[in-house]
């Protein structure tokens, strides 16, 4: 039971984060909770896919070509489905919460499957989860969620719905490259590009919180 507690209290925990952020206009929990559970449905196609192209690669094919394209591809699938034609998405900051609900969802299937793992489980990888590969996921869910809001709401066009795609699998791509070897200091690399992703992910939150069509109502 700590075990489980373990491996679904930083998924908690970040929900509840990003559902305060969304400060002016919250979006139905119902809406959110449908998210958490897309999201953690995707975990049984994104690995199959995995399966199928398990074996010995190089470390930037594992980490760009396979691992973050997979999971990316199919968490933006999921998010446009949940946000098409959705009448609560009408704030460009409501990109960012329904990806990063999706995100997270995937994330709590990923972990339940980490920690209870005969090889990799265990206490050790449900903090270690806890503290980075967890909260990684969420962030990038804001990348791909910024530029979501910023094709619906601010006319930036093809360009930006390709951004959606491309920022999170760019960014998940670099993160699991350091986790697979790729540079020579990894542990210092990992936590400054955590560090540079919690910078950008509270400065994009805060952009699109700031061209809310609800920013002047909060006070009335």
């Amino acid at each position: 039971m700590t075990l489980l507690a373990l491996a679904l209290a930083p998924v908690a925990v970040l929900a509840v984060f990003y559902f305060i952020k969304d400060w002016y206009e919250k979006e139905p929990k119902r809406s959110l909770a449908l998210g958490l559970f897309w999201g953690f449905c995707m975990a049984a196609p994104i690995l199959t896919v995995d399966v199928q192209f398990f074996g010995p690669h190089a470390p930037w094919v594992s980490a760009f070509l396979l691992s973050a394209a997979n999971e990316e591809g199919f968490k933006w699938i999921c998010a446009a489905a949940l946000t098409y034609k959705n009448k609560q998405f009408n704030e460009p900051v409501d990109g960012i919460i329904y990806c990063v609900f999706v995100s997270l969802g995937f994330a709590a299937a990923e972990n339940l499957i980490y920690v209870f793992s005969p090889v990799t489980g265990g206490m050790a990888t449900a903090v270690s989860r806890a503290l980075l590969s967890v909260p990684a996921h969420g962030l990038f869910g804001v990348e791909m969620g910024y530029f979501f809001g910023l094709w619906r709401y601010s006319k930036k066009g093809v360009w930006a719905l390709a951004a959606s795609l491309a920022a999170p699998w760019l960014c998940h791509g670099m993160f699991n490259w350091i986790l697979l070897g790729g540079f020579v200091v990894p542990d210092l690399l990992l936590w400054c590009a955590m560090a540079f992703l919690w910078a950008d992910a509270m400065k994009k939150l805060d952009r699109l919180l700031c061209i809310s069509p609800f920013r002047f109502l909060k006070y009335w």
